[in-house]
């Protein structure tokens, strides 16, 4: 997948107006360099001036060793898989979290209902064929919605609803797949003159504006 500078940069602006990126973070590096949460999380420590922080292999399988070596290195904010989201859901609160985001798989209700770090959790979501982010949900406790939304349009991005399949546009595009042109029209068409990515994906928009992740087109 070929990606773009440009949209790398409004992955960067994104980190720092939703998330609140800046000098000082210290951000877990938890995902392997073959996963794009890796490039996102470079990003938020690295562009805006922050500390990567490498959480070792041995740590990310077990809830509460990633809980103390959260609270050990005074990280700040984490991204991390969903079944790691709701391990660490079962632990004892990480006081110096600014926030964690939960990305890769659906975030279940219960773990955020139960959520114990006094710090906000994130629910995002976006493929790699639009520079990893597209969407950012904070989720609500309170919310008795039997799933976790995945949010509103992160700024810059346009995210659509067609046919019930979410279509996305704007800077974030890659190009497009590495020699192979045929896939690549498939998946990036123009649509009423604008160029988007098909994720596949299937979801509809909820009363309060939050995009509800249904599931894949093929399942």
């Amino acid at each position: 997948t070929l990606l773009t500078h440009d949209g790398l940069r409004v992955v960067a602006e994104a980190q720092r107006t939703v998330l609140g990126a800046g000098p000082g973070d210290r951000v877990a590096q938890f995902a392997s360099p073959g996963f794009d949460a890796f490039v996102f999380e470079l990003t938020m420590a690295l562009t805006h001036g922050g500390t990567l922080v490498v959480v070792p292999e041995e740590t990310r399988a077990d809830p509460r060793a990633l809980a103390a070596f959260l609270r050990e290195r005074a990280v700040s904010f984490a991204v991390l898989p969903s079944l790691v989201t709701a391990g660490l859901g079962v632990v004892a609160p990480v006081p110096g979290l600014r926030a964690v985001a939960s990305a890769g798989d659906v975030l279940p209700p219960h773990v955020v209902r139960n959520w114990p770090h006094p710090c906000p959790l994130y629910n995002l979501y976006g493929p790699t064929e639009a520079t990893i982010w597209s969407t950012v949900h904070r989720c609500d406790p309170a919310d008795p919605a039997p799933t976790v939304p995945i949010g509103t349009p992160v700024p810059g991005v346009g995210v659509h609803l067609i046919d019930g399949e979410i279509l996305i546009s704007g800077p974030t595009l890659a190009q497009g797949y590495l020699h192979r042109p045929e896939l690549t029209a498939e998946r990036f068409p123009a649509v009423d003159g604008v160029r988007m990515y098909r994720t596949g994906d299937l979801g509809r928009l909820r009363a309060d504006g939050a995009i509800e992740f249904l599931g894949r087109r093929d399942h």
